[in-house]
């Protein structure tokens, strides 16, 4: 008979391997979430990450029921329904994570994490020959810019929903594997490329560099250095068109005042609207009415499938950040790239959250900084994590912050394992 432990281990890997269909992951979220938490023989601390999670309910509960009436129309509550229940599917899906690593020893962890990579890449191998017979070259990625060359990375997701989410969690893998010292890191740096989320690794690249200069010794630096060097240079023969499309952001775009990029217009109009009345400034303008993947959602451009009848903008979110994505937009050419894309989670926390959002940011943030001293790889992917913030609504990919949150707790447990043993 399986024991409790090996029932979670496998409702959890479930979880991680259904990231591929946010319906599904979310049912099975819910349904395993609560099996898992009343297997748990220990009960749940509560610390800061339990605190900012719970306040991002509750505030989103009381934006619906006090501050934000708006005839509460069918299309409005819904809006408010799902935005409400993506946050309290995120407090599920921390305290899954914390049981999980709390029951589980660390060897069983890692090799937790190592089967899921395993059946990552070959998921990703399985889709590069995909590709590769769809275009009928042996390097797809060396296709003009914007031809299937430009969405070669975008098929090469594994499990996940898209590209995006893959490069990131492979980044923690590199990470991690980068700090243990296993050979998989080579692997977890290749399928991280291969998503060509450019703007991914361009930050998680400055980011990495940065805190390798000021922690590690001189041969270490120029080990790594070395390393992001090569990869570059790779890049170069491989994929030079996502290679020049980085270099047009850097060089060109975020240096023109005629067409800026979409994204950085997002930034002022977060901060204008912040600004722009008391309630807007502590409470933010609601759950899902200003800049999140509700928002966009039930806005209806985001999707094909939201039904029509049930759509939803708010004000604010009309004026601000809808107009910057939507589909009339996004008809013309070339104008769906990273950089003009409004989505960011400081967005997110600031229009719909306000001060109140910030502080328990804040708080959320603490947790990690008050067990600096018992991370290790944790720091860089603290760090690196904060960057990422900038390029999408995370909190809403469930994926994301699931491994993020795995990886800090087991680091932190490493650390407190180590200390008790000596």
């Amino acid at each position: 008979m399986l024991s409790k432990n090996t029932i979670q281990y496998y409702l959890l890997l479930v979880i991680f391997l259904l990231s591929g269909n946010l319906v599904f992951q979310l049912f099975f979220l819910v349904f395993f979430g609560i099996i898992i938490l009343l297997l748990s023989k220990n009960r749940i601390l509560v610390d800061e990450r339990f605190i900012f999670y719970s306040g991002i309910c509750f505030l989103s509960a009381t934006q619906f029921l006090l501050f934000f009436d708006e005839s509460y129309s069918l299309s409005y509550n819904l809006n408010s329904l799902i935005a409400f229940l993506f946050w309290v599917l995120a407090l599920l899906a921390y305290l899954v994570i914390k049981t999980i690593v709390k029951n589980f020893d660390i060897n069983k962890t890692k090799k937790l994490l190592d089967i899921f990579f395993i059946l990552n890449l070959i998921i990703i191998l399985v889709q590069i020959g995909s590709v590769i017979i769809a275009t009928k070259t042996l390097n797809p990625f060396a296709s003009t810019m914007y031809s299937y060359g430009q969405s070669t990375g975008d098929h090469l997701k594994g499990v996940f929903s898209n590209s995006s989410i893959s490069m990131i969690i492979m980044s923690f893998y590199t990470v991690f594997y980068a700090y243990k010292r296993n050979r998989k890191v080579v692997l977890a740096i290749i399928a991280m490329l291969l998503s060509t989320y450019m703007s991914g690794v361009f930050i998680f690249s400055i980011i990495a560099s940065i805190y390798v200069f000021f922690t590690f010794g001189l041969k270490t630096k120029i080990k790594i250095v070395s390393s992001i060097v090569l990869v570059f240079l790779a890049l170069m023969v491989v994929t030079p068109h996502n290679l020049s499309y980085v270099k047009l952001i850097l060089t060109e775009n975020l240096n023109s005042k005629v067409d800026p990029p979409r994204k950085m217009i997002s930034f002022e109009e977060t901060l204008q609207n912040w600004t722009s009345s008391p309630k807007s400034f502590i409470y933010g303008e609601g759950a899902g009415k200003f800049s999140s993947r509700t928002a966009f959602l039930t806005a209806g451009d985001y999707t094909d499938w939201f039904p029509k009848d049930w759509e939803y903008k708010s004000e604010a979110f009309s004026k601000n950040h809808f107009p910057l994505w939507n589909k009339k937009i996004l008809s013309i050419g070339y104008k769906d790239g990273t950089h003009n894309q409004p989505f960011s989670f400081y967005n997110q926390i600031i229009g719909e959250f306000g001060l109140l959002g910030i502080l328990l940011f804040v708080v959320y943030m603490f947790y990690m900084i008050k067990n600096w001293y018992k991370l290790t790889y944790g720091r860089i992917l603290m760090l690196s994590i904060l960057g990422f913030f900038v390029l999408d609504y995370w909190f809403d990919y469930f994926s994301v912050i699931l491994f993020f949150e795995l990886f800090i707790n087991l680091n932190i447990k490493e650390n407190e394992v180590a200390q008790e043993s000596n």
